[in-house]
């Protein structure tokens, strides 16, 4: 039976010239690096099929070593101990060496967009985008503003040089395989996020944030916008707690308003703590005939841990435990110590909670001298500001009793004093909590 393939088809021609087979091979080398290139690409371009290939050349390897040996006949005089390493990569990574050097030579200028392949020269340069995989056996990128191209021909400017792996983000520079990139508690900012996501993870196991539920106690109290009578007050301590909270990414953040009727608080707050990991109260937590909060949180079955702390202001604060661990925290009234009792504690402990890794509290110099006479740590509002050589400083900002709320606003946060009696001097360096 007549086959209907070509001669070139059933394998190597008659009429087959090596050398030109070899240049044809050496192209592809060229082209895409040795392992880049494919046999079925080798063996299109040199006109004969795979047995063929092999019967002439041996295998891949072979004739990649037979095809620098033909090139070593021309310029490429470093050629010959290239050759001599024992492995195809080894023999790429020499080769380069010594194309850089040629190419630099003074009396032989030359340069490259991006030495790739077996050999190189200006000929042979690649032009890559910012960011692009290095092809295999290429080593050197250089930048548009350091070369020319003229008539298709890439030189380097004057006194630059192509070194190995100039410019090349080598893999495994910035972290070793098997490194720990993120620790356990570290906050999911934006870099961290670009740190899993370059890394393949699609998904990672986070710690969820506790549903927190804000509620303030007191008859006196009202809605803003609502009408006002001249006995009352506007509720503004639940809005400035959920403030606080969401500036620090809590997003499950609720809140409610309580009556100080003792019946309404145990019926309220039983149901707060079925649906809540962190309740936080505002006011009822003093020594006052209404300041019910402590009784009715105990007849629930939440063990206190503690009640008042030396400190100024705040002092009256409350923090215990629920039948189902929740946390409850009772945060005085006064809208000074509600927002400073808040940041100084009840953020902390979430977060210690959630296992977030804590910074260390800031540290700033006070701008001028502060006396403070009782026993009690003591909470100072601040400003900060900027000297004329831009060292932050802390100015104080003393209100005017924790329950002037006007105060705070303009400034950036708290000083945290030691107990008096003392005279703390400008320059004295203590802890500062921002609101």
């Amino acid at each position: 039976m007549k086959s209907n393939r070509t001669r070139s088809q059933l394998g190597r021609p008659r009429a087959f010239d090596a050398d030109r087979a070899l240049d044809r091979a050496l192209t592809i080398f060229w082209r895409n690096g040795y392992e880049g290139a494919s046999l079925p690409a080798l063996t299109k371009a040199m006109g004969i099929n795979r047995p063929s290939l092999y019967a002439a050349f041996g295998n891949k390897e072979a004739l990649f070593r037979r095809a620098l040996e033909r090139y070593e006949r021309g310029p490429a005089g470093y050629a010959p101990k290239a050759l001599e390493k024992p492995t195809a990569r080894e023999v790429v990574e020499a080769l380069l060496d010594g194309i850089v050097a040629l190419l630099t030579k003074p009396q032989n200028p030359g340069g490259c967009l991006m030495v790739q392949g077996a050999l190189a020269s200006g000929e042979n340069a690649i032009e890559v985008m910012t960011g692009s995989v290095l092809p295999v056996a290429a080593d050197c990128v250089m930048p548009v503003e350091q070369y020319d191209v003229v008539d298709g021909v890439v030189s380097l400017k004057s006194a630059v040089a192509a070194t190995p792996y100039h410019n090349v983000h080598r893999r495994g520079s910035d972290s070793r395989q098997g490194a720990l990139l993120l620790k356990s508690g570290t906050l999911l900012r934006a870099p961290e996020i670009a740190v899993a996501a370059s890394a393949g993870m699609a998904r990672v196991r986070v710690s969820s944030q506790p549903a927190v539920m804000i509620v303030s106690t007191g008859d006196e109290l009202v809605e803003p916008g609502d009408p006002i009578a001249d006995y009352q007050v506007r509720r503004s301590n639940a809005y400035a707690c959920a403030a606080t909270l969401r500036k620090r990414n809590f997003a499950r953040v609720g809140d409610d308003h309580l009556l100080d009727d003792e019946e309404v608080l145990r019926d309220r707050l039983a149901l707060h703590l079925t649906t809540h990991e962190v309740v936080i109260l505002s006011g009822g937590v003093s020594m006052g005939k209404f300041d019910l909060v402590p009784k009715v949180l105990v007849q629930l079955g939440v063990q206190e841990v503690f009640h008042n702390v030396a400190q100024r202001p705040g002092r009256p604060m409350w923090f215990g435990i629920g039948p189902q661990g929740q946390s409850v925290f009772g945060l005085p009234g006064n809208p000074v110590s509600t927002l400073i009792c808040l940041i100084r504690y009840v953020i902390p402990a979430i977060a210690e909670a959630m296992g977030t890794s804590r910074l260390p509290p800031e540290r700033l110099a006070l701008a001028s001298p502060v006396t403070f006479q009782p026993p009690l740590a003591y909470f100072l509002p601040v400003a900060i500001e900027h000297d004329e050589w831009g060292r932050p400083w802390v100015n104080p900002r003393p209100p005017n009793g924790s329950g002037d709320f006007l105060s705070l606003a303009g400034s950036d946060g708290f000083v945290e004093l030691p107990p008096g009696p003392n005279t703390y001097p400008k320059g004295f360096v203590s802890n500062v909590y921002r609101w």
